[in-house]
């Protein structure tokens, strides 16, 4: 299957206890944070779904224009709002979350436009095969601190778009049924 779609909403709270001019790791909140995809089926239709356990960090440094991001997805934790579905897709011919636990998306070159991220580079490793994928940041911000309760944390929110229609990840099943693309 001409795979996947990543689309993800990045929220991520901080280790560090406040933010610097200097980088800093931001844990990626699971609460807040969402990887989901989207499938045409048959071109009449649009299957969705997201991973709803999934875990990382962030390292960002707006001064020094840099960033890395280390995000690991649980492949059984896939969620489509229908049980039957789910299971299906956990199979071999898609996801094969028996053997293939986890998918984890590295990247270690952030591009900018002036002052805001503009793109995402790295790699997405599903079904045992590392791809090289470049993310559309739609929508990173880090703010300086964030109230909760009576914590203060840094915070980083991305929109990321990702349109693997080029791209197979391993999947030879329903090839002719999925047109990829997804948004982090």
């Amino acid at each position: 299957m001409r795979q996947f779609f990543i689309a993800s909403a990045l929220t991520a709270t901080a280790l560090a206890s406040a933010v610097s001019a200097q980088a800093a790791t931001y844990a990626i909140e699971p609460t807040h944070t969402f990887v989901t995809f989207e499938v045409t089926h048959f071109g009449t239709s649009t299957n969705r779904g997201r991973f709803d356990k999934k875990e990382g960090t962030v390292q960002f440094d707006r001064a020094g224009k840099t960033g890395k991001v280390d995000l690991t997805i649980q492949a059984d934790s896939i969620n489509t709002g229908t049980e039957a579905f789910n299971a299906h897709l956990k199979k071999p011919d898609f996801f094969d979350a028996a053997k293939h636990s986890t998918m984890k998306f590295t990247a270690d070159k952030f591009s900018f436009n002036a002052d805001k991220v503009s793109e995402v580079a790295g790699s997405l490793t599903m079904l045992g095969k590392t791809l090289p994928v470049v993310l559309k940041a739609t929508n990173f911000n880090c703010h300086s601190a964030t109230q909760v309760g009576s914590h203060i944390f840094p915070v980083a929110d991305n929109h990321d778009a990702l349109d693997c229609r080029d791209c197979d990840a391993g999947s030879d099943a329903h090839q002719h049924t999925a047109t990829n693309k997804a948004s982090h």
